[in-house]
């Protein structure tokens, strides 16, 4: 199914269809968070990932993938890393064969895999470094705002659609980013992500999935109907891709996983939420 996807999301890129490519390529993603080895060109797909949200100007979306990049880098460096021991298991396994084939069999290998290394560590120093630019280049941005003198009622224009944006719960749609917000708001990136700083005392991202598990706990009171819901199924409902990336957020802010969690205020047993 990744390779399907890689291929569509490819495809509508050379047709230039952005969104297309988006929406597919973020299914590759998806399945790469749960299952590391999928059979696709991912770098290949989050590199151009990441320079859609560049060309959009997206710095969270854009931080994601850099992080996401590093994240398979480590995963191909640790399993490269095994190859020299992996090939010497084999030669001492196998006696028929020559030894000094098989010294010259294991050198080879050795020699490819510490090439191999290499270049993983050139690319995720590279990647570090863009990622700490980006971040450096944010916060100045936002410095700088905060010298600059916004007219109060822009902020407080932002502040009253905000309230309504929690009232209405739109945060739960799954494909929020701060882009599409501050598009829904009537406002720009740089002005949202000032006054959610400010007045909610986190970043983009934390702001919405604190209100998303916020939602998800007051629904556990008062809807009973969620507490048999497995974990996919309570992570699609309030708007996360993925079940860990669910279980991580819900810790962040109970300090509890959601089946502990469950189970040890509801009383219910372990055949719930699983």
């Amino acid at each position: 199914m990744a390779s399907l996807y890689e291929y569509l999301g490819l495809s509508y890129q050379k047709l230039n269809q952005n969104d297309s490519t988006m929406f597919y390529l973020n299914k590759v993603d998806s399945i790469f968070n749960i299952h590391p080895n999928i059979d696709v060109d991912y770098r290949n797909c989050v590199d151009v990932l990441y320079k859609i949200q560049s060309t959009n100007r997206d710095v969270n979306n854009q931080d994601y993938y850099i992080n996401q990049l590093l994240k398979f880098d480590k995963i191909n460096h640790d399993r490269i890393s095994m190859l020299p021991h992996k090939a010497l298991q084999i030669t001492n396994s196998n006696k028929n064969l020559n030894q000094t084939k098989n010294m010259m069999r294991y050198i080879g290998i050795s020699l490819a895999a510490t090439s191999l290394l290499c270049i993983g560590m050139n690319k995720r120093g590279k990647y570090r470094k863009l990622l700490a630019s980006k971040k450096i280049n944010s916060k100045v941005k936002l410095n700088q705002l905060k010298e600059s003198s916004i007219n109060p009622s822009i902020i407080h224009e932002i502040e009253m659609k905000l309230e309504k944006f929690e009232n209405n719960h739109g945060y739960l749609k799954d494909n929020i980013s701060l882009k599409s917000l501050a598009a829904d708001l009537n406002t720009n990136s740089l002005y949202l992500s000032y006054v959610i700083n400010k007045q909610k005392k986190s970043n983009f991202n934390t702001y919405i999935n604190t209100l998303r598990i916020n939602y998800l706990l007051n629904q556990l009171d008062k809807n009973p109907k969620y507490l048999n819901y497995s974990l996919k199924g309570l992570a699609q409902e309030i708007g996360f891709k993925t079940a860990r990336h669910f279980t991580e957020q819900f810790y962040r802010v109970t300090s509890q996983k959601p089946l502990e969690y469950i189970k040890n205020k509801y009383n219910t047993n372990d055949k719930s939420c699983n």
